[in-house]
């Protein structure tokens, strides 16, 4: 996926988007529109500067995360929240997977913790898509996710480690 593509859209709003994927399960196109989102409890996740890591495309996907979750809690019914469920965890899979990939390529120290981490959370992502969606389902995902997203972008020193080894070898520099 070009992560680009959807972060060149970030400016702290919340937005609208919808991923189209190929039958191989990759994103193919990302259609967006900037919504007003008001009273719904929940306040949008804004990229800082201060969340970077210093790994480029692990930045831009991290914020296109935030951006496809804004857009996850806009939706009114229970069709779409599974199907903005579904996507999101596509995304976030996908980005799974680009960190799995560098630990490998670099052989990065505790990668193993790092990725049975993921693990953890594919399977968690995994058996709550598969729950009946209502009302109280919807809240726990929201809140679930809400939670991840902030202990994993916001507050994450796994991430900021393969950061801080990636530029000790001289691969990254911030």
């Amino acid at each position: 996926m070009d992560f680009r593509a959807i972060t060149a859209l970030l400016g702290g709003l919340a937005w609208d988007i919808t991923v189209y994927y190929h039958a191989s399960g990759h994103a193919k196109q990302i259609v967006s529109k900037p919504v007003d989102r008001k009273g719904d409890g929940m306040p949008n996740l804004v990229w800082k500067k201060e969340y970077a890591i210093g790994i480029d495309s692990i930045d831009e996907q991290h914020k296109a995360i935030l951006m496809v979750f804004n857009s996850f809690l806009l939706r009114a019914d229970a069709d779409s929240y599974a199907t903005s469920y579904r996507d999101l965890g596509r995304l976030i899979d996908e980005h799974f997977a680009h960190e799995e990939m560098i630990m490998r390529k670099y052989k990065l120290p505790n990668s193993t913790e790092h990725k049975a981490w993921h693990a953890r959370i594919r399977e968690d992502y995994k058996n709550s898509a598969n729950d009946e969606v209502n009302e109280r389902t919807i809240g726990r995902m929201r809140g679930r996710l809400y939670t991840w997203i902030v202990n994993h972008i916001l507050n994450d020193e796994m991430d900021r480690g393969i950061a801080i080894h990636l530029r000790r070898m001289g691969v990254y520099q911030k």
